[in-house]
């Protein structure tokens, strides 16, 4: 149990451990509870719930061994971290290779003033230390320890002294969260949904296909009106949506400024709490989304060598502002800002490409559904937009080499903005497909310290003499 012991003293994970992990790992489970139900159900509920309990006693038994043979110990020097019941695994990390270091909370933790730690390196893969279940107050004592502040056998730590000297640089206030959700567009709860629904199937007699089934049936009773209205039910849906799921994250996002590192906090039921070292920030990245780019919000993240756990391996530091607070906050992470002036154009065989690539399949499906439908014959409208888009495609990708930065801009919908100083520039590589070759361009590929996804500052169809200038000019610059 973690406790207030001696420097380099073997602790433990929080006693509860077993239990969390077996409620955690419990959605994992799920098919092997069914295939028990089903085969003893005709044999009496008494005997499916002993087999059920019989099978939740074997797992918590499974995690408490699991819990009691996981140790970690912090010494002036190293974080040690042992694990694993029959194969044993050592992970001696070197404090000063620890990048970032991140606090986070579900609801269930927050309930029990528990914490997660992970902390990162400059691998740029997964954590390479994570303790999941450990008191707030060791959570806060493993931080400050790991920056120096404090010596292993220090005592916990209160947030409140070390937050009154932090300097606020950015808040969301709770009308511009309103608002961002609003302007977030999301399906990912209608297709959670449906498929849920799908899963269960079985236990409740209704199966999404046969949704579709009765529509084939029925299709020659419905009016081109009636047609239209399913994809604005979609939208109504897809804002709400996104509006839950904004809230969800970004509530009460705050990033603060003390002793030359970046405290982020965030999320309404799971709160995370991320401390971002700015001398290992790599890139900045500012994407425009659609609508809120054109009313002039945007929303900014940096890289660190340690990568994140965020989607495309990227820290948010703002995630709803105008340009002025993103100079200010490129400023403090020592970026340069982004300039939209005096970029150049990538070749015009990016137009065809990009219709290929991205505009082909979507056309077919138009196409394919006024077949098997003929009053959707409206959709085809939309097929002059996918073109076009693959004609903004081009528009709006640039490249420029200034003094100081690499800077790329990319997108249509959701126009992308990086900035990447020349220092931080790891690999240059130039690429060509064979699609590529047919129309003589090529890409340059740009890689960076603690790079995950594929989120990244290429330039993409530059005629292949000007992609190899742009290569060399890296090169000579890094």
């Amino acid at each position: 149990m973690v406790g207030d012991e001696a420097e380099g003293e073997v602790r433990r994970l929080h006693p509860i451990t077993p239990f969390f992990s077996l409620i955690t790992g419990a959605r994992s489970n799920i098919p092997a509870a069914v295939a028990i139900v089903a085969a003893l159900w005709s044999r009496g509920g008494l005997v499916v719930v002993a087999a059920l309990g019989i099978g939740a006693a074997l797992m918590l038994f499974l995690h408490w061994l699991g819990w009691l043979r996981t140790t970690y110990r912090l010494t002036d020097e190293e974080l040690v971290i042992d694990s694993g019941l029959l194969s044993r695994h050592r992970r001696a990390i070197p404090l000063q290779r620890i990048q970032d270091i991140g606090i986070e909370q579900n609801l269930v933790q927050r309930m029990f003033n528990l914490a997660r730690v992970r902390m990162e390196t400059g691998g740029g893969g997964a954590d390479e230390a994570l303790l999941d279940m450990v008191s707030l107050d060791e959570a806060r004592r493993l931080r400050v320890v790991v920056r120096g502040e404090a010596q292993p056998d220090s005592g916990a730590v209160a947030a409140p002294t070390e937050a009154e000297r932090e300097t606020l640089l950015y808040r969301l206030g709770f009308g511009q969260l309103l608002l961002s959700g609003l302007l977030s567009f999301s399906l990912f709860w209608v297709a959670a949904a449906f498929g849920l629904l799908q899963f269960l199937d079985d236990f409740t007699g209704y199966d999404v296909g046969d949704l579709f089934d009765w529509l084939e049936l029925h299709r020659a009773d419905f009016s081109t009106s009636q047609l239209l209205f399913l994809p604005l039910l979609l939208v109504l849906l897809g804002l709400l949506s996104g509006m839950i799921r904004t809230i969800l994250r970004d509530f009460d996002f705050r990033l603060t400024l003390h002793k030359g590192r970046l405290r982020r906090v965030t999320g309404l039921l799971s709160r995370g709490e991320s401390i971002l070292s700015i001398p290992r920030i790599q890139m900045g990245l500012v994407r425009r989304i659609w609508l809120r780019g054109m009313l002039g919000y945007a929303d900014l993240s940096v890289q660190t060598l340690g990568g994140s756990d965020d989607p495309g391996g990227r820290h948010r530091i703002a995630p709803f502002v105008r340009d002025p607070a993103i100079a200010e906050l490129m400023a403090v992470a020592h970026l340069p800002n982004f300039e939209s002036v005096g970029l150049r154009r990538v070749a015009a065989a990016h137009v065809p490409r990009a219709f290929l690539k991205q505009g082909l399949l979507p056309t077919a499906l138009l196409i394919g559904l006024v077949i098997w439908l003929p009053p959707a014959w409206p959709v085809l409208a939309a097929i002059p937009f996918i073109v076009g888009a693959a004609l903004l495609q081009r528009r709006y990708h640039g490249y420029a080499l200034r003094e100081d930065s690499l800077q790329v801009r990319r997108g249509v919908l959701t126009r992308r903005q990086w900035v990447l100083p020349y220092d931080r520039i790891q690999m240059v590589t130039l690429h060509r497909t064979l699609l590529q070759r047919l129309f003589g361009v090529a890409t340059v590929l740009i890689s960076t310290a603690g790079e995950t996804g594929r989120d990244r500052p290429d330039i993409h169809d530059l005629p292949v003499a000007e992609a190899g200038d742009v290569a060399r000019a890296l090169i000579a610059r890094i």
